[in-house]
């Protein structure tokens, strides 16, 4: 038993930055659900802010990587309209963010933090 525990421990903490960013991510911040036209343009709807915008727009906030890391930390964990990178607009477009807290671990959202700030997205 204990080594079936340990088995699955290590299966889920080997997860890469990206297989975390597709299963936890990428069906809010990378698929489309929709689009509209204006004139020739056509834009993709997705259900929260595209990834590579969120990731440019935090790069643009924090100082480096560590601050960078800690803000996606934190806000996975306990998003808040105070915290929001895109303000009211966003939240009434989007809504507020589901939080993460347990759902993933420490070390688990270090990883997909430094990925994101990796552009690996």
């Amino acid at each position: 038993m204990l080594m079936v525990s340990l088995l699955t421990a290590s299966v889920v903490y080997a997860q890469s930055g990206s297989e975390l960013f597709q299963k936890n991510c990428a069906p809010c911040h990378m698929e489309t659900v929709g689009a509209y036209e204006t004139g020739d343009t056509i834009t993709n709807v997705y259900q929260a802010p595209y990834a590579k915008d969120v990731v440019k727009k935090l790069k643009a906030k924090t100082k480096n990587r560590a601050e960078f890391v800690s803000f996606i930390k934190d806000y996975i964990n306990m998003p808040s309209k105070r915290k929001s990178l895109y303000g009211r607009r966003a939240i009434k477009d989007f809504g507020l963010m589901p939080a993460l807290n347990g759902v993933l671990t420490d070390a688990q959202i270090t990883k997909l933090a430094n990925d994101l700030y990796d552009n690996k997205y």
